[in-house]
């Protein structure tokens, strides 16, 4: 992302990445594996700001977000809840639920949306996802 006279400009390949993201939203595919080297807003873009996005245009679906850590994949989980409790209701009409608003469990009020994060090992059973989203399955390099 660079910026230019104050303008945010998007990178090439977060562009190429937000067409497929909108491809497997129409379903014209069913999987998609991003590969970009660290630091280059990858997860930015496809582990908080599409779920958001995501979940406010189809309240009634439910995202799943794994890591190799459940911090990791919770610190997401709660960033997503952040931008749609702060944007959900201006842009989409949609509300997290404050009954079930934790960062790693959430869902959407008066929908049957929502999103649920798990480390590495943590039982997903039971839930079901319309999105699978597995960010940094990895912790490093020896792994």
């Amino acid at each position: 992302m660079l910026s230019t006279a104050g303008q945010w400009k998007p990178a090439e390949h977060l562009i190429k990445i937000d067409q497929a993201l909108r491809e497997l939203t129409a379903r014209k595919m069913t999987r998609l594996i991003i590969l970009a080297p660290p630091r280059h807003g990858k997860s930015t873009l496809v582990s908080e700001a599409f779920p958001a996005w995501y979940l406010g245009h189809r309240p009634d679906e439910s995202i799943i977000l794994s890591s190799y850590d459940h911090d990791l994949a919770r610190r997401r989980g709660r960033r997503v809840r952040d931008i749609l409790s702060e944007f959900g209701p201006m842009l989409w009409g949609t509300r997290v639920r404050s009954d079930i608003g934790s960062a790693d469990n959430w869902l959407i009020e008066d929908h049957a949306g929502g999103m649920l994060c798990a480390g590495r090992g943590t039982g997903v059973t039971g839930w079901g996802a319309d999105i699978f989203v597995i960010d940094d399955p990895l912790k490093d390099a020896q792994e």
